[in-house]
C-alpha cells in the first residue's frame, strides 16, 4: 500500500516540521534557563553539584537537561561545569597576574574555591580545555600584561621625535 496523495504527504511533512520546531524551541528555552541559572546563582562553584540538582533548580527533567548537553551542546554535564569553573579561575588569574606573581598554591586555592575537588582534577580539566597548565597560563598572562603596558608606553611616546642613531 503506497501513499500517493500529495496533500497527505505534505500534511505529514508539515506536522514533522512543526514538531521539530517545537522541540528546538523547548531546547532553546532549557539552554537559556541553564545559562541564567549559572550566571545568576553560580551553582557550578558547589563541588558536590550534580545534574539532578541542576535540573530541579531549572524545573526541567534530568533527561531533558542531559539531552540538551549531550546532543545540542555536544558536551557532558561534568565538562560543562568544569568549563565554567575554569573560566572563573582564569578570570581570577588574569585579574591577579597584573598585581603579583602567582604560585601553584594560590592557583590551587582559586581552583578549590571554584568547585574543583582536587588539584589533579583541576589540572586535568585545565589542560584539556586551555591547552596548557595553569602555571603556564598565568605566566603567559603576566607576559601579556607586560606587553600591554609596553605598548601603551610606546603609544604615549609616539608623538615625540625619536632621534636617529648613527652607528659610524
Amino acid at each position: 500500500y503506497r501513499l500517493q496523495s500529495p496533500r497527505l504527504f505534505e500534511a505529514i511533512n508539515s506536522l514533522k516540521s512543526q514538531a521539530k520546531k517545537k522541540q528546538q524551541t523547548a531546547h532553546g528555552d532549557i539552554e537559556y534557563k541553564l545559562q541564567q541559572l549559572m550566571q545568576s546563582q553560580a551553582i557550578y562553584l558547589d563541588p558536590e553539584i550534580n545534574i539532578k540538582q541542576v535540573a530541579v533548580a531549572m524545573g526541567v527533567s534530568t533527561e531533558s537537561l542531559s539531552f540538551l548537553l549531550n546532543q545540542q551542546l555536544k558536551t557532558t554535564f561534568r565538562d560543562y561545569i568544569n568549563q565554567l569553573r575554569i573560566a572563573a579561575v582564569k578570570e581570577q588569574i588574569d585579574a591577579r597576574s597584573n598585581q603579583t606573581e602567582l604560585s601553584s598554591q594560590s592557583i590551587l586555592d582559586m581552583a578549590l574555591a571554584a568547585g574543583f575537588n582536587s588539584q589533579a582534577s583541576f589540572y586535568r580539566a585545565f589542560k584539556k580545555f586551555v591547552g596548557q597548565t595553569p602555571l603556564q597560563y598565568s605566566q603567559r598572562s603576566n607576559w601579556f600584561s607586560g606587553l600591554i603596558v609596553l605598548m601603551s608606553w610606546i603609544e604615549r611616546m609616539r608623538p615625540m621625535e625619536i632621534p636617529k642613531m648613527r652607528f659610524f
